[in-house]
């Protein structure tokens, strides 16, 4: 790894990686500094009060959930299909809303018991009976970044300048997940750790019903297979990056999902076998109705939400890009 300096950091926020530093270094662990840069209550890229989701110019990149009522719509249509039971026993949770009333304030005759929106941060309660839906919230936990030298496994770090962040590596790796030594030197896995916590909080807790999670990511095969530099990066102004230290707090700093690990956790906590597939098979195969009624009711030719459905189900834009996790448990 090299020590190049990464741009300028605003003050305030070299201020507040300091805060999270041990007494006398000046050293952090990549996924401490992420969850500074993306979390600090008032300079994290989360915390800011301004629009980072949509199409302007002025935001960083947009989502299926930014696009407009469809998605909501497929995403109740499809809860309902698999829920197989009714659908107004359940609560919907959703983590990580995009908006104040989250996706199903843009379907106001959603059949659910009602909605839980669960902010970043927020200790919140899931009820006994719910559907959890996330949208893009895995791949935005922190993560680690290992790197096989040839000998053995090093964790990278950053080094806190008076001016700036250097990359390093930590003194030593603990807790190192189960990774393979025949990778060719300079092999770097950028490790969803806290993803995989989040989806053992939520599978630990007593609750039935289904889980959704609509996100990009990986099998481990490829995670350490194809990705020799790592699948952390960032995005700003709906331009892609890949240096991680680059404006933090200004920036949103991502990594992909690792699916397999997430499939095992949800099995050992006692949910169906769960499924993966891409948004399109997804939407086309448990939302056709809702498709088919949504296409009925435009005019002919050109329409915003045939456009829409166009982001969300063709292969050449979403409908390849991201896949969907569900799970069903139903007894607790």
């Amino acid at each position: 790894m090299t020590d190049r300096k990464a741009d300028p950091t605003d003050p305030e926020m070299l201020a507040a990686l300091r805060e999270q530093l041990p007494p006398g270094e000046d050293l952090l662990s990549l996924d401490r500094f992420i969850r500074c840069a993306l979390y600090h209550p008032s300079v994290g890229y989360y915390q800011r009060k301004r629009e980072r989701v949509g199409r302007r110019d002025d935001t960083d990149f947009y989502t299926a959930s930014s696009l407009g009522p469809v998605f909501a719509r497929l995403v109740v249509a499809a809860s309902v299909r698999l829920l197989d039971d009714d659908p107004g026993q359940y609560s919907f949770v959703e983590l990580g809303p995009e908006s104040e009333t989250g996706i199903l304030g843009r379907v106001p005759d959603h059949p659910f018991r009602d909605s839980i929106l669960v902010r970043p941060g927020e200790s919140f309660n899931i009820p006994s009976r719910s559907v959890v839906f996330s949208n893009e919230v895995f791949d935005a936990q922190p993560f680690r970044r290992l790197v096989w030298n040839g000998q053995e496994w090093r964790e990278s770090g950053v080094r806190i300048r008076e001016n700036g962040l250097e990359w390093d590596f930590l003194p030593s790796v603990e807790n190192l997940p189960p990774l393979p030594r025949d990778l060719p030197a300079g092999y770097t896995v950028d490790w969803p750790e806290e993803a995989h916590g989040l989806m053992k909080d939520l599978c630990f807790r007593p609750w039935q019903g289904l889980f959704l999670a609509f996100d990009y990511g990986l099998d481990r095969a490829t995670v350490l297979a194809e990705r020799p530099e790592g699948t952390g990066r960032t995005y700003a102004g709906h331009s892609m990056g890949s240096d991680l230290l680059a404006r933090p707090g200004e920036t949103d700093i991502t990594c992909h999902v690792i699916w397999d690990e997430l499939e095992a956790i949800a099995r050992k906590q006692g949910f169906e076998e769960p499924v993966l597939e891409h948004q399109e098979s997804f939407f086309m195969h448990h939302a056709a109705e809702a498709i088919q009624s949504i296409l009925a009711g435009e005019p002919d030719g050109f329409s915003p939400r045939k456009q829409t459905l166009m982001e969300l189900l063709h292969p050449a834009n979403m409908g390849r890009k991201f896949q969907v996790l569900r799970a069903r448990r139903r007894e607790i």
